[in-house]
């Protein structure tokens, strides 16, 4: 499987000479997906003012991972950060859902779907709820994850907007994996980032999370044969063994399809862990 990686500093570099976006789209291409124009625009914008960021906090030997694709499969994440954590010098890890979005609302009052201003294709799911879903993912396949729950954070990173702009956001209670973010609160970013990282390369922290045996967790009551499903739009898992977080969120056309695969137990139905309607196109960004 392809891996796109490199320092927070080399991303800046890259993305100040104009090779990042086809560096990137060649890593996502590789691992079997298009990439559409929409999708390159959202990294121009997105992983430069990340990789700024993260050189302006002091954390630009951090290692950056970015569409990192989730195991057992394709969902991607925008990135994963690498390092030490710099109270206790254990690896540590930070998902981060990046977002362009310039204002959003709540869906129908729904505390975990929400509607995005000039973007189509119905309601999205909440940022936080998203991330804290792979996190929570990560938490139950990943071995180094399984072993220390704690090294996974999470955190959405609205940088093109303001609180106001997704003020209904905040009404959803945010955790270690799901904490927001607006580009109004970029200061607050930053801290948060210096207090879960440390200043100090984060090679061995990657190599550790990208080597890290994939387990299936006992909970789910499957095996490796019959357990996963993959239905019309996308590879998932049975209901019962997905995330809450992102179970709960799912609307019913979403959150629910009869699995033609899955024989003794075909009557379960199965999760699509498709958090957001967005396609490889990324339009979600």
């Amino acid at each position: 499987m392809s891996t796109f990686r490199m320092s927070a500093a080399s991303l800046l570099r890259s993305s100040e000479a104009g090779t990042l976006v086809d560096r990137v789209a060649e890593h996502v291409r590789i691992s079997g997906s298009g990439v559409g124009p929409s999708e390159r625009l959202a990294w121009s914008r997105s992983l430069s003012v990340l990789s700024r960021d993260l050189v302006d906090a002091g954390l630009d030997r951090v290692e950056v991972i970015v569409e990192y694709k989730l195991p057992l499969t394709s969902k991607r994440a925008d990135v994963v950060l690498a390092g030490r954590h710099p109270r206790t010098a254990a690896d540590s890890y930070v998902v981060v859902e990046l977002k362009q979005w310039s204002q959003a609302e709540s869906f129908e009052g729904s505390p975990t779907l929400v509607t995005v201003q000039h973007m189509p294709g119905g309601p999205r799911l909440h940022p936080g709820v998203q991330v804290g879903g792979y996190c929570e993912y990560l938490t139950d396949f990943l071995g180094i994850a399984a072993r220390e729950p704690q090294l996974i954070h999470g955190a959405a990173y609205l940088h093109n907007t303001t609180d106001d702009d997704v003020r209904d956001l905040f009404a959803e209670p945010a955790t270690e994996q799901s904490r927001l973010f607006t580009g109004q609160r970029r200061g607050e970013f930053l801290d948060y980032l210096r207090g879960v990282l440390a200043p100090e390369p984060g090679t061995g922290a990657a190599d550790r999370f990208l080597t890290s045996a994939v387990r299936w967790p006992a909970s789910t009551g499957t095996s490796r044969s019959g357990g996963w499903s993959c239905c019309a739009t996308g590879r998932g898992r049975p209901a019962s063994a997905a995330p809450k977080s992102v179970r709960r969120s799912l609307p019913p056309a979403a959150s629910s399809a009869r699995c033609p695969s899955v024989t003794s137990r075909s009557s379960r139905r199965c999760a699509r862990f498709a958090p957001t309607r967005r396609s490889a196109s990324r339009s979600g960004w």
